[in-house]
């Protein structure tokens, strides 16, 4: 229909209004229906937030409870007033967040911001110029000790990272040796950490 209607489109413009929003409407319609069946077929899909107008009232209620629990229990990452700087200059300013156990935390501002250099600094990969100037980044670890991550040197925070933190970069695949295998290079992170023999 609507390539039947462009022939006619100087003369009778509405006859490709009509059968182009039919073919919009199809697509919405779909869409939103999938929308559904992924929400009502996949647990993993239960979030704290979301389109919940989108959910079942019972999963919505199950988000709220999730939502409650994860409020109650205590931070897995609590990071307070966290600076850092190269030289003088202060690149990142007194950044403050939380994340509790089940939380799931997006970090959004425009390029240059500091996301990433937050990440590099909990994670003890700031580059040798950078260093954290204040603040806090504290850490409950699985043996239930909390530690900060911001005052471990190299050796304490080399333990921990790959084993109980670790950070996906924006271009993980910059990260990747293409001299070997994927296997063998995720292999040398899990045998840093643990007693495994090379097979």
């Amino acid at each position: 229909m609507i390539r039947a209607a462009r022939s006619a489109m100087e003369v009778a413009p509405m006859l490709l209004v009509w059968p182009s929003l039919a073919l919009a409407g199809t697509i919405l319609a779909f869409n939103l229906l999938c929308d559904r069946l992924q929400s009502a077929l996949d647990p993993r899909s239960i979030t704290a937030g979301g389109a919940l107008w989108l959910r079942p009232r019972a999963r919505r209620a199950t988000a709220a409870a999730m939502a409650a629990a994860a409020a109650d229990k205590a931070p897995l990452l609590e990071i307070g007033e966290l600076s850092v700087a190269v030289r003088e200059l202060e690149l990142v300013r007194r950044v403050s967040l939380t994340v509790r156990p089940g939380e799931t935390l997006a970090l959004v501002g425009e390029s240059g911001s500091g996301k990433t250099l937050t990440g590099l600094a909990m994670t003890g990969l700031l580059p040798d110029a950078l260093h954290v100037t204040g603040g806090k980044a504290l850490y409950a670890r699985r043996d239930g000790g909390r530690i900060d991550l911001a005052a471990l040197d190299e050796d304490g925070i080399r333990r921990l990272r790959g084993d109980e933190i670790s950070m996906v970069f924006q271009d993980a695949a910059a990260a990747l040796n293409p001299v070997l295998r994927i296997g063998d290079q995720v292999a040398e992170a899990i045998r840093a950490h643990h007693a495994l023999d090379a097979a």
